[in-house]
């Protein structure tokens, strides 16, 4: 399973295995794969406050595993 994190006009691929990982830990992965993509270096500060699916704009609980609140392949905006 992957997701697709949207950070304004930059994409990142997120693989999430089968999904079993917490939405926090998604989190960390997307701001790992924002720094690579952008050359960030590590100690500027990235917080996502939340993600969200770009198709309806629900809100996804941190604590929930990816598998029971998106698809494969699903569009998460994230909001700083």
């Amino acid at each position: 399973m992957k997701v697709f994190i949207n950070f304004g006009d930059i994409r990142c691929v997120v693989p999430v295995g089968d999904g079993s990982l917490l939405v926090k830990d998604v989190m960390n992965l997307a701001t790992e794969r924002y720094r690579k993509a952008t050359s960030m270096l590590s100690n500027n500060e990235i917080t996502i406050h939340m993600l969200k699916t770009c198709r309806d704009g629900a809100i996804l609980d941190p604590d929930d595993a990816l598998y029971d609140v998106a698809d494969d392949r699903e569009q998460v905006c994230f909001d700083r």
